[in-house]
C-alpha cells in the first residue's frame, strides 16, 4: 500500500508540473520566425522533401506533421505546428526524465520536482522547448534510451532477464541518430560503456554491447539506405552520408 501511495504521489507531482510547463509554453510562444524553420516551411509549401543525412527524418517528419494537422482540421500555421512539436516533445522528455529520477532512487518529491524544473529552465533545454526549429524532437528518444539503460542494470543486478531493454536502447538511439546524425557518437560510446560496465569480478560483457549495437544497426542502417534511395542525389552512398 505504501508503494502504491508513493507511485500515485509521483505521478501526481509530475502531472501538476507538466500542466504548469504546458501553460508556460503557451504563454511564452515564439513570435519571431526561426530562419531554419522558415526554410523547412517553404519546402513543405512547395511539397518538397529533402533527405539530408545530417538530419534525415527531420524535414520529412515536419512535412508529415503538417499533413496530419491539415487532415484533422487544425487551423494553425506551419511554424505554429513546429512549435507544437517542440512543446509535445518537451512534455514527453520531462516525464521520461522524472521516471529516470525515480529509477535512480530519488525518494524526495520536492527534490525530484526541483531537478526537473532545473532541467526545463536550463538555457539550451528551454530554448529548444519553445523553438520553431523542432530539434527537441530527438530528446524523448535520447532520454528513453537512458531510462532503458538504467532499468537494464537495475534488473540485471537482481538477476532478472532484461535483454529487451538493450534492444530498446539500440532502437531508440537509432531513431535519434536518424533525426540528428551527431547522435551516432553517443551510440559508439554507450556500446563501449556497456562492455566495461560489468560488475567487479565478472567477465567483460561483450554480448551486452553487441545486442545494443545490433538493434541500433538493424533499424538505423535500413533507414539511411531508404533515405539515400529516396533522395535525388547522384553521389554514391558514402559520399552522400558524409556530405
Amino acid at each position: 500500500m505504501q508503494r502504491l501511495n508513493h507511485s500515485v504521489k509521483a505521478h501526481l507531482e509530475i502531472g501538476i508540473l507538466l500542466i504548469f510547463v504546458s501553460i508556460y509554453l503557451v504563454i511564452f510562444n515564439v513570435t519571431i520566425p526561426h530562419g531554419d524553420a522558415l526554410r523547412v516551411a517553404r519546402q513543405i509549401e512547395a511539397k518538397e522533401l529533402i533527405w539530408n543525412p545530417n538530419h534525415l527524418l527531420f524535414d520529412p517528419f515536419g512535412y508529415a506533421w503538417h499533413r496530419l494537422i491539415h487532415t484533422i482540421g487544425l487551423d494553425i500555421s506551419i511554424l505554429s505546428g513546429f512549435e507544437l512539436i517542440s512543446g509535445i516533445a518537451t512534455i514527453i522528455s520531462l516525464y521520461i526524465f522524472h521516471q529516470i529520477l525515480l529509477a535512480l532512487g530519488a525518494k524526495n518529491g520536492w527534490i525530484r520536482v526541483m531537478i526537473v524544473v532545473g532541467l526545463f529552465a536550463s538555457k539550451n533545454f528551454l530554448s529548444m522547448s519553445v523553438s520553431q526549429y523542432y530539434f527537441m524532437l530527438q530528446m524523448p528518444f535520447l532520454l528513453g534510451a537512458l531510462y532503458c539503460g538504467i532499468r537494464f542494470y537495475d534488473k540485471a543486478g537482481t538477476g532478472e532477464q532484461a535483454e529487451k531493454l538493450l534492444y530498446a536502447m539500440g532502437l531508440l538511439m537509432a531513431i535519434a541518430t536518424a533525426i540528428e546524425i551527431n547522435n551516432v557518437v553517443p551510440i559508439l560510446f554507450v556500446g563501449i560503456g556497456l562492455i566495461f560496465a560489468s560488475a567487479p569480478g565478472r567477465p567483460v560483457q561483450y554480448t551486452t554491447a553487441l545486442r545494443f549495437y545490433g538493434a541500433a544497426a538493424a533499424l538505423g542502417v535500413p533507414i539511411f539506405i531508404a533515405g539515400y534511395l529516396l533522395s535525388d542525389t547522384t553521389s554514391d552512398f558514402l559520399s552522400w552520408i558524409f556530405a
